[in-house]
């Protein structure tokens, strides 16, 4: 740490000289009360300092899991817990809240039906749309507008091109 800056005190003409010692006094006890400055808000009634270790440190095995305090452990009451299934009214589905496995499926879906699931597969044209979609226009606060496919895609042609002054 830095030695703190401490300045010379200077003497008024007219003063005597106990006047100069008491400023040089008031100094260093600010300067004192600058290093011991803690980070904590109570004032630190001890403040010993602490003893050298008698002996070097050990690398000692923990015989223990270490994720053994952090590990999820679900408690009885939320093992217990009956999730109430809700539902809109207004859709027409019904649901049989006595026997909520009644719904569980075991069956593999075929491979049609997978087809079905499956996300698409981005082709050229989509990539290319895609990117026109996304230019920014930076004069304007929000580019997105509703409209049709075809209009948007002409709209943004024509903000993406930049001309130069």
């Amino acid at each position: 740490m830095a030695p703190p800056i401490t300045q010379q005190a200077t003497t008024n003409p007219n003063s005597t000289s106990g006047g100069s010692s008491i400023s040089t006094n008031r100094l260093e006890r600010d300067s004192k009360k600058h290093d011991r400055r803690s980070d904590l808000v109570c004032r630190v009634r001890y403040t010993n300092v602490l003893p050298d270790l008698p002996f070097d440190p050990k690398f000692l095995r923990y015989p223990f899991s270490q994720d053994r305090f952090v590990r999820y452990k679900p408690t009885s009451l939320e093992k217990n817990y009956r999730w109430d299934l809700l539902t809109e009214h207004d859709v027409g589905v019904e649901i049989d809240l006595i026997n909520p496995d009644a719904y569980a499926t075991t069956r593999k879906i075929t491979e049609e039906d997978e087809k079905l699931l499956e996300e698409e597969t981005a082709s050229p044209a989509n990539l290319k749309r895609s990117l026109l979609n996304q230019r920014s226009v930076p004069w304007l606060r929000k580019t997105e507008y509703i409209s049709t496919e075809q209009s948007s895609i002409k709209s943004t042609l024509k903000m993406g091109e930049v001309r130069p002054y």
